[in-house]
């Protein structure tokens, strides 16, 4: 592992560090509000509520997913052949 001290750098992991763990939080904070609201609309006869300057809707949706498991069973080797492969780079910071 090379290690530096550059200011700039140090700044920018804190920095990234710190937008991490602010993100972390709003994001179960907005979950909290959203699971709130989920639960007062329950109540509603509509699934949208004005309130002050805003609308809220509650759409009820599904998603369609395959079984990969089953998939694999079924299709045996000839499986790979409909896999799908992605390459990407990820940055990740851990406390050292």
């Amino acid at each position: 592992m090379r290690t530096t001290e550059n200011k700039t750098i140090v700044d920018l992991v804190n920095r990234l560090a710190g937008v991490i763990e602010a993100r972390k939080t709003l994001d179960s904070e907005e979950k909290q509000i959203k699971d709130t609201l989920k639960d007062i609309m329950a109540g509603f006869e509509s699934n949208v509520l004005g309130a002050g300057n805003w609308v809220v809707i509650l759409s009820h949706r599904t998603r369609t997913d395959l079984d990969k498991a089953k998939l694999k069973v079924t299709l045996g080797a000839d499986y790979e052949l409909y896999e799908k492969k992605s390459e990407y780079q990820t940055l990740e910071i851990k406390k050292a």
